[in-house]
């Protein structure tokens, strides 16, 4: 005569519930801990975006005239080892500025007023009047053409805006005040005194000569 079953779960099948439950426990916690460190990752992505500074991010350039024309650059051609530069041309068709100087130095004079600055080929050092400042980026002296980081016009210069699009990577620079333009001392070096060899010797004789 057969044994009758009382329909209670053997050892072996509460061994396999278990491990399932396990399994299924282990499974929950791994694609919660995946999702959680997605959101941070993506949460980080974006506010990283957002705080990236404009020299830290390659930026074309477009420059605005007062007859709202305008020119604009790419980013191969001004965004050079990491900094923004505007064309030594563009600058003066929005200042009309006056520049004298030589393969070495050049200084730039306001055509509004006797503010100047002086700067320096491959150099961090620049002039505003006779006392000197230092630049995140170094001044190029092209072949055609000198290379102004665009630090210069943004600290050092009124009249002048400077107006960052992270979103489209563009900066635009335009004239505010063509009447106004001129050269101001905003960030001066740093107060521990630097030795005198670091600071290139300011010459004042090509200024005097041209006013």
């Amino acid at each position: 005569m057969a044994e009758k079953t009382t329909g209670k779960p053997t050892p072996h099948g509460k061994k396999v519930k278990l491990k399932k439950r396990k399994l299924t426990a282990a499974l929950v916690v791994f694609l919660t801990f995946y999702i959680v460190l997605m959101l941070i990752s993506t949460i980080f992505f974006i506010l990283f975006l957002h705080s990236t500074k404009p020299s830290e991010q390659a930026l074309s350039l477009t420059v605005l005239y007062d007859d709202d024309d305008k020119t604009k650059y790419s980013q191969e051609s001004v965004f050079i080892n990491g900094a923004l530069y505007i064309p030594y041309a563009e600058l003066d068709k929005i200042g009309d500025f006056i520049i004298t100087g030589d393969s070495h130095r050049i200084t730039i004079i306001s055509g509004t007023s006797d503010d100047y600055c002086t700067l320096y080929d491959d150099s961090l050092f620049m002039y505003v009047g006779n006392v000197p400042f230092r630049l995140t980026s170094p001044v190029i002296f092209g072949d055609s053409d000198y290379y102004i980081p665009i630090e210069i016009v943004e600290n050092y210069m009124l009249g002048v805006t400077v107006e960052y699009d992270l979103k489209k990577s563009v900066c635009t620079v335009s004239c505010t005040d063509p009447d106004a333009i001129t050269f101001i001392g905003k960030y001066q070096v740093a107060p521990n005194k630097l030795p005198e060899t670091d600071i290139p010797v300011r010459d004042t004789s090509d200024v005097s000569e041209s006013f």
